[in-house]
């Protein structure tokens, strides 16, 4: 009877230690992988000592950073960064490294880790004017809450605390919403806003800056063309002239900056920006411009704008509608990334001929000759069926915004609305209920109505990879599941207090080789 005892005894404590070690073996992975992180950088950025430094500010924020080296093209990282596979992706460059084609190539690569057509590794590009201002962003932990906001196209004031805003629906209107909940409208009919915008920008010294209408490499309009901010020796200045200060999309030539310049007192606190209907405000054709003004002078922490022209908007406003119409649901850096995975899954099922195709947009002739080839192909899209002028105009818009909107700053940066002034619209969990099962539960705050084109997706990330997904439960939220997210992109009709779930088996995918 002892012996029967203590036989059960210890079999109990194998059985008990197993589980644990089994639980610790996949809170292990989950760690590993949540906190994954690669910087990519040339041999030639990784050589000069003042860049470097940016390299190690990463590696040391980041315990688990691999540094992964490569000479010439952008694209020879990619066999590393594909034997890395990590959560999220720094490319630290030079501004002579990022610019329109490096932006592309990284939307690109950045899909190539493995088989599927979808992005596989959040990321950005870390640079600056100066290795000083590159070496910020690498450092930065902050803003991780925004309530303050300086706000030039239509997007929701009552979502922050204190905002100054300038209409783009209504010539001249300007207004505030005041931390104490009262609004302020005035309107200043034909006159500049140059000076304005600056006032405010220096008195509220905003945690966002939000910002639509006409703009360049070289300049931010105001709306309705009332007011120039423009950048000059990597600082910011009000511009009052006559003439528009505008590029041509997709140019690199130098504008002359003639008029009157007016100076803009240099940021203090910490800043998003996202300039979400700005064209080519986050294009770096050479060190003057916005973006690196912004990033140094402006105290940006992080930005997420278009490097071309802005025409079909759904990068932009998908982004807008992610992070902000559904209260906050997820930070800026997974607005961004599920914002572009949700545009992916809209090529895929509607146009999956053209889905893969891949031109060069900074090139004007390569552009039109891409364009005409894919207008070509559609003509036999869907069973010989010619497509309409909406499918086609889609179908081309879809595939320009596909790869020109670019993060900078640091990707894992998770910057937020303050959850005093918002309400997220639904929660979404995230829970392994059997052996190779898996479940995503979606709990609807509110009543979501029947999808449409401008509805946001729901997205989540996965703790550890996956492999091989099949949807057992919830197929009419017509789900994508990768290896490490899941995007529900038919999000409703939903009832708000229910949950709604997707059950799907799914096994743990291989552990990435470490690469020396």
């Amino acid at each position: 009877m002892r012996f029967i005892f203590r036989f059960f005894m210890l079999s109990l404590l194998m059985l008990v230690n197993g589980c644990a070690l089994y639980g610790q073996s996949k809170a292990a992975k989950a760690n590993a992988y949540a906190a994954s992180y690669a910087v990519v950088v040339s041999k030639d950025t990784l050589a000069k000592p003042e860049w470097k430094t940016v390299v190690d500010a990463l590696v040391a924020k980041h315990k688990n950073a691999q540094v992964i080296s490569y000479d010439g093209n952008l694209n020879n990282a990619l066999p590393a960064l594909r034997q890395a596979f990590p959560k999220y992706t720094c490319f630290v460059a030079q501004p002579e490294e990022a610019g329109i084609r490096q932006v592309m190539q990284a939307h690109r690569m950045t899909r190539k880790l493995d088989d599927d057509p979808y992005g596989d590794t959040l990321w950005g590009f870390i640079t600056g004017y100066t290795a000083q201002d590159a070496l910020r962003l690498a450092q930065a932990t902050a803003p991780t809450v925004v309530n303050t906001a300086l706000i030039t196209a239509g997007v929701g004031t009552h979502r922050y605390k204190d905002v100054f805003y300038i209409s783009d629906s209504t010539p001249g209107e300007f207004g505030w919403k005041h931390a104490d909940g009262t609004t302020e409208n005035k309107n200043l009919g034909s006159l500049d806003q140059t000076q304005q915008y600056i006032g405010e920008f220096e008195r509220l010294d905003p945690d966002v800056i939000i910002s639509s209408g006409h703009a360049s490499q070289r300049n931010l309009e105001m709306p309705f063309s009332k007011g120039n901010i423009v950048c000059k020796d990597g600082k910011l200045f009000g511009y009052l002239a006559k003439e528009r200060l505008i590029d041509q999309a997709g140019q690199a030539k130098q504008a002359k900056v003639v008029g009157e310049l007016l100076p803009i007192g240099e940021a203090r606190r910490p800043k998003l920006f996202l300039p979400i209907g700005n064209c080519l405000i986050a294009d770096i054709p050479d060190r003057n411009c916005m973006a690196l003004a912004w990033l140094g002078y402006g105290k940006v922490n992080q930005m997420i704008g278009y490097t071309e022209t802005t025409w079909f908007g759904a990068m932009g406003w998908g982004l807008m509608r992610y992070w902000e119409q559904m209260g906050g649901v997820a930070p800026a850096n997974e607005a961004f990334f599920f914002t572009n995975q949700y545009l992916l899954s809209d090529l895929i099922q509607k146009y999956p001929k053209t889905a893969n195709a891949e031109f060069d947009l900074a090139n004007q002739k390569d552009t039109d000759a891409g364009m005409q080839a894919i207008v070509k192909s559609m003509q036999t899209e869907n069973s010989g069926q010619k497509m309409t002028r909406a499918e086609m105009t889609e179908n081309m818009g879809l595939l320009w915004d596909r790869d020109i909107v670019v993060l900078y700053g640091d990707p894992a940066l998770e910057v937020r609305l303050d959850s005093q002034y918002v309400s997220p619209q639904h929660t979404i969990k995230f829970e392994k209920v059997g052996k190779d099962q898996y479940r995503v539960v979606v709990h609807a705050n509110t009543d979501h109505g029947v999808p449409n084109k401008d509805s946001a997706p729901v997205g989540i990330f996965f703790p550890y990879r996956l492999d091989r997904a099949e949807v057992l439960q919830g197929a009419e939220f017509k789900p994508v599941i990768t290896d490490n997210f899941l995007l529900v992109t038919v999000p409703g009709p939903w009832k708000a207090g229910q949950d709604y779930s997707i059950l799907f088996r799914a096994k743990l995918a291989a552990a990435p080789q470490k690469t020396k």
